[in-house]
């Protein structure tokens, strides 16, 4: 695996159709002007991220999506220390 890109979005509105269609542009560059296969995709489980999921398996059945496990641990690691 291989990080392709990153988008600072951190003053844009975090919509569940905002983070779709960044993600839909991605995979579609990817496929067509990288001609690589897309077989995952990896964010962080919050609300928006967490639909935008379900809504990018309806569109791209045979990607694979899964939460960021660093960023859960982080979480988790923010809740228990002071």
């Amino acid at each position: 695996p291989w990080l392709l890109n990153m988008f600072n979005i951190s003053v844009a509105a975090k919509t569940t159709q905002k983070l779709l269609e960044i993600v839909i542009a991605e995979i579609k560059y990817y496929i067509e002007y990288l001609s690589m296969v897309v077989v995952g995709y990896c964010t962080d489980a919050g609300g928006d991220a967490k639909a935008m999921h379900k809504l990018l398996c309806q569109q791209f059945p045979w990607i694979i999506t899964v939460d960021c496990w660093a960023y859960q641990v982080h979480i988790y690691l923010h809740t228990i220390s002071p």
